[in-house]
């Protein structure tokens, strides 16, 4: 008997005829064909630097350049069906182009963090069994350590140079050589070895049927990701993802939020890089979209974003609760803040407190969603409309279900915790390697190790990580309910709470915060947390730190808060 799930109710009718039978509707190719076909001088895509230089490629110079790369692959290079392509660079127009051209051409793509250590990199390339990198010629002097013990044959050069008008590429080349040495020479040893990309736009000349015979031998059914999943928590892993699971997830947004998917002329600001599953989601969803999308290759400090703001004024911005916190606290981003009229978060929790500044702040919609790696990106949505509820990350996009297992093996009715199941077009074949984990139940059920709950609605609430969540003194507690506290108090900006070991509690929260006064007495920290929290779920100590460890697409990373808690506390 098919199960009943009380949010299809709140699908309109074309969300119900999709959830019913989720098709993409479109293949990857063509979207972009038909980007280059229906805006073809419209742009596409801009690299924006922190001095307020750009440059911009349009949709039709883009599927130029994407076929291009595509066809040198196949044709130059002779890769075979199956062969792993690795892209190594930050958010520029040379990255996202080599991205896209690796899967127009019917091959495996594996992005790579650019902060990498080359041990790291190293591990990557040889478990994917990468054969081409694609690779920033910001990191040339780490990369004859990266290739050591790999089967990379061909490497070709990027740079934020790439696609600025000759002058410009003149006066950068100095800037980051010279002023800033970011960049230095490739080893003499292996120079001679590496292709730049503008070489391999005059290699081979695109060959719209060769293209075809490509794709056709790897059908979108077939991996065509290996997104390397679970960095912070343990060994990374190598989710396999599909080209249609990606146009499926695509579809499914579009669905669940109709009045976002038909915005004539938005610019999207990435912040978020494009390796990361989120931000590959992003570049696609422009693609579909017909948006322009701005990519900001160095963010960080945030006010290196200030000349892209008052250049490009973005619409709509991806981004997660770290960097909406921080750009409230800039008095220039003010001024910039009503453009934004969509707002797009995922990846981390959202601080209630900080989302309803951030609204007030802009004026626009926030649309919050919940998904993974393993699941393409978005599970969940919870959209900017009347449908949207405070304190969840919205019911299930059409087409996927979502239950919540209790530690019994047996599901949880409405309101009972337990760790967050899906099912869905959009998740990963599975783990890539002989060894890899299992990530499915024996029904099929792809275990999130997330704790959650659902509604009677089907809202779902994230409680927690399932390896995070503490037991103490037999209780089940939840680090994200006391960071919620904690991010209350009108002095601290952010905050994260890991488990210690105690002698009598088995178990006990330890807090971090960063904070605006320095002067903030953590007595009457504790004490704000008694005001809200049962007693055993009070913090056994707050420190109060400048900042919190995160990865770069801003997850906290309580595994360093662990390690520093021992190290400071051996004894």
């Amino acid at each position: 008997m098919e199960t009943t799930y009380p949010w299809t109710k709140l699908y309109d009718d074309a969300a119900k005829a999709f959830d019913s039978a989720p098709e993409p509707g479109e293949r990857f190719e063509e979207i972009i064909q038909a980007a280059a076909a229906q805006r073809p001088g419209a742009p596409f895509l801009s690299t924006s630097l922190p001095n307020g230089w750009s440059t911009t490629l349009d949709f039709a110079a883009f599927d130029d350049h994407s076929r291009r790369i595509a066809t040198y692959l196949r044709g130059a290079l002779k890769l075979s069906d199956g062969a792993v392509v690795a892209v190594q660079g930050p958010n520029a127009i040379s990255t996202v182009v080599a991205m896209v051209g690796v899967l127009r051409a019917g091959l495996v793509l594996t992005n790579l963090n650019p902060l990498y250590t080359p041990p790291e990199a190293q591990r990557q390339l040889a478990d994917s069994n990468a054969q081409v990198l694609f690779v920033s010629d910001l990191f040339a002097s780490k990369l004859k350590e990266c290739l050591k013990s790999t089967q990379v044959k061909h490497v070709v050069s990027l740079s934020l140079e790439d696609h600025f008008s000759p002058t410009k590429k003149v006066a950068l080349s100095f800037l980051l050589r010279r002023v800033k040495r970011l960049a230095s020479a490739l080893p003499s040893d292996i120079a001679q070895t590496v292709q730049r990309y503008s070489e391999t736009q005059l290699s081979v000349p695109a060959d719209d049927a060769a293209l075809a015979a490509y794709q056709a031998s790897c059908p979108e059914t077939q991996p065509a990701l290996l997104q390397y999943s679970g960095g912070t928590t343990g060994a990374p892993k190598a989710a396999q993802l599909t080209l249609r699971g990606l146009m499926v997830n695509l579809a499914q947004g579009a669905h669940h939020s109709p009045q976002d998917a038909a915005l004539p002329d938005q610019r999207i600001l990435l912040v978020l890089p494009v390796y990361h599953m989120f931000g590959l989601y992003v570049t696609a969803l422009s693609l579909k979209l017909r948006y322009h999308l701005i990519l900001a290759p160095s963010p960080r400090p945030l006010d290196n974003l200030r000349k892209t703001f008052e250049r490009f004024a973005p619409t709509i911005l991806p981004g997660v609760n770290t960097l909406f916190v921080h750009l409230m606290t800039l008095s220039w981003f003010k001024g910039h803040a009503k453009n934004i009229g969509i707002t797009l978060t995922g990846a981390t929790p959202l601080d209630r407190a900080a989302a309803k500044r951030w609204l007030q702040m802009t004026g626009g919609r926030l649309s919050e969603s919940y998904g993974l790696t393993e699941a393409t990106t978005i599970l969940t949505q919870n959209p900017g409309d009347d449908r949207f509820r405070e304190g969840t990350v919205g019911f299930p996009v059409p087409g996927t279900r979502i239950q919540i297992k209790k530690e019994d093996g047996t599901w949880a009715a409405p309101g009972e915790p337990g760790e967050v199941c899906a099912k869905g077009p959009q998740l990963m074949v599975g783990y890539a390697g002989e060894d890899a984990p299992q990530a499915f139940d024996d029904d099929g059920w792809l275990l999130t190790g997330d704790i959650g709950q659902l509604d009677e609605d089907g809202y779902l609430t994230l409680l927690d990580r399932k390896k995070d969540m503490l037991i103490v003194g037999g209780f089940n507690v939840y680090p994200n309910e006391i960071e919620t506290v904690l991010s209350q108090h009108p002095l601290v900006s952010e905050s994260a709470v890991i488990g210690v070991p105690d002698d009598s509690a088995g178990e006990r929260a330890y807090g971090y915060v960063v904070c605006s006064d320095p002067t903030l007495d953590v007595k009457a920290l504790m004490d704000f947390c008694r005001s809200s929290l049962t007693a055993y779920k009070c913090p056994a100590g707050i420190e109060i730190v400048d900042a919190l460890p995160r990865s770069p697409v801003g997850k906290i990373l309580r595994r360093e808060l662990r390690d520093k808690y021992i190290d400071e506390h051996a004894s």
